[in-house]
């Protein structure tokens, strides 16, 4: 009898992993990063799978109990390894905090749409109310729930009963239906478009390098940063922008929001876990060029990063202090 077994690392502070079976509904689909559920003691946990084993005693193993999401991208998932290796930090409470605890569990936002199965609608319509509705939807390729404010439940579900209509859901979109135009930007003073240029050639010659930015408190610096973000427009590159607090994120997303619209992204510890799974959605599906936020942001998943702005990178706040005690400046 053939089997796979799968390595992972779950959330404890051991410095080991943990081998599995893969069910055969698995078998293939699963990658280092791919996020799990695992049967773990007496409990049932997420784990993060890192390999797979050439030999191993199959006798006695779990069983993966099932997918849990979205793996994590592989440049994070490979950041992570090299953050538990250095940092001296178990591999799985590592992989844990690189992404929201709760993107497993708060599933993203949906809405729900109604629309006609039969054209022309079947005379088997019976109730008033039912063949308003049907009429309302014949005009239309579907139609909102939240539309439907004069027709019951009940109205609803009598179409849907009879198969002349169904509801579908989606994930629900950004709020911004139309695109962002911004007013055109300050002009630079010659430092900040030397700054620019300098930053905007290393970006685009696709290598690592490192820009020490100097300026005090009102110089300028972060029209740079704006200036050198609208560079990497069309190249899919995103960026990301850490503040040492909180309490300055807002500050600096409001001009960046009035820059780049809602294809902004906002990443911080005092945000509920719903809020912080949607905005790592949001990165994960392309939606937003430049996220924002404290430390952690610079776990921000995004496919190709073009630049990272550690703003007043001197602060003691880019330490973590607790758990896995990294610096966010040196991660980044």
């Amino acid at each position: 009898m053939s089997y796979q077994v799968v390595d992972i690392a779950v959330g404890v502070s051991l410095h080991k992993t943990f081998h599995y079976l893969v069910p055969e509904e698995l078998r293939g689909l699963l990658i280092p990063g791919s996020r799990v559920l695992v049967p773990f003691g007496n409990r049932r946990i997420i784990g993060t799978v890192v390999g797979f084993p050439a030999k191993t005693e199959a006798k006695s193993l779990k069983h993966v109990i099932e997918s849990a999401g979205s793996p994590i991208p592989p440049d994070l998932f490979t950041l992570a390894c090299w953050m538990a290796d250095y940092y001296l930090y178990p591999l799985g409470q590592t992989l844990e905090s690189v992404v929201p605890k709760a993107l497993a569990r708060a599933k993203p936002k949906k809405k729900k749409f109604i629309r006609l199965l039969t054209h022309p609608v079947s005379e088997s319509i019976r109730g008033k109310k039912q063949a308003e509705l049907a009429r309302l939807l014949s005009g239309r390729d579907e139609v909102s729930i939240e539309e439907l404010g004069a027709y019951s439940s009940q109205t609803i579900k009598a179409l849907c009963a009879a198969e002349i209509a169904e509801i579908v859901e989606r994930e629900e979109p950004d709020s911004a239906s139309e695109p962002f135009v911004p007013g055109n930007p300050p002009a630079l003073m010659p430092a900040q478009a030397e700054a620019v240029r300098r930053i905007t050639e290393a970006s685009s010659d696709g290598t690592f390098s490192a820009f020490l930015l100097h300026g005090v408190t009102g110089s300028g610096k972060t029209e740079v940063y704006l200036h050198a973000i609208t560079a990497l427009s069309g190249t899919g590159k995103g960026a990301i922008v850490l503040v040492p607090e909180i309490a300055l994120t807002p500050q600096l997303l409001g001009r960046f929001k009035q820059r780049f619209g809602s294809r902004v992204a906002v990443l911080h510890s005092r945000q509920t876990d719903r809020e912080r799974a949607d905005e790592y959605r949001r990165i994960l599906t392309g939606r937003v060029d430049v996220a924002i936020g404290a430390r952690s942001a610079v776990f921000a998943p995004f496919e190709k990063i073009g630049l990272i702005i550690v703003d007043e990178e001197h602060e003691n706040s880019y330490k973590q202090d607790d758990g896995l005690r990294y610096h966010a400046r040196d991660t980044a």
